[in-house]
C-alpha cells in the first residue's frame, strides 16, 4: 500500500486554513470604493445584502489607500500567519506591477487584526492609478490550529 493511503498529509497539514481571494479597484489618490471590492463579505451591508461587496460575513474589515501606489488591506481578525499570498494588478499598456509586503500582526491574537500592503509600481517607482483591478490571494493559517 502506499503511503498516500495511510496518512493523509495533505488533509492533516491544510487544517485550519482560510482561504481569501479578493479584489477592488485602485481610484487614483483616494481610498478604493468599497463597491468594486470583491470577495471581501459585507463591508458595507448585513449577510442578507443582494450586491457583491455585502455579500456574506466580512473577511475584510477596510482597504484603504495609505500613500502614493500604497494599499493596505486590513483584515476582520487576528490570526496566527499567512502561509502563502500573492497580488496581480490588471494591466498591460502602463506595464504596473503589484507587490505585497510583509503581513503585519502575524501571531498577534484574534484581537489585533492582520493586515497586508499591495505596492503598485512603474518601472521600479510607486504610481497611482485609476480604474485597475488589483486581485490578492492568501492562505492564512488559523490561531489556534497545528503549526
Amino acid at each position: 500500500m502506499s503511503r498516500r493511503q495511510w496518512f493523509r498529509d495533505a488533509a492533516s497539514t491544510s487544517q485550519g486554513l482560510l482561504y481569501v481571494d479578493l479584489s477592488f479597484l485602485t481610484n487614483n489618490t483616494s481610498n478604493p470604493v468599497v463597491t468594486s471590492f470583491r470577495g471581501c463579505g459585507g463591508l458595507t451591508g448585513s449577510n442578507g445584502a443582494t450586491s457583491v461587496a455585502n455579500s456574506g460575513p466580512s473577511a475584510i474589515a477596510s482597504i484603504t489607500r495609505t500613500a502614493v501606489g500604497t494599499y493596505r488591506i486590513t483584515f476582520a481578525e487576528g490570526y496566527r500567519y499567512i502561509t502563502s499570498q500573492s497580488t496581480d494588478i490588471d494591466d498591460a499598456a502602463d506595464q504596473l506591477q503589484a507587490r505585497c509586503g510583509a503581513p503585519a500582526n502575524e501571531g498577534a491574537g484574534a484581537t489585533t487584526p492582520l493586515t497586508v500592503d499591495i505596492f503598485v509600481r512603474s518601472a521600479g517607482t510607486l504610481t497611482e492609478s485609476t480604474g485597475r483591478r488589483i486581485s490578492y490571494s492568501a492562505a492564512i493559517k488559523d490561531s489556534g490550529n497545528g503549526t
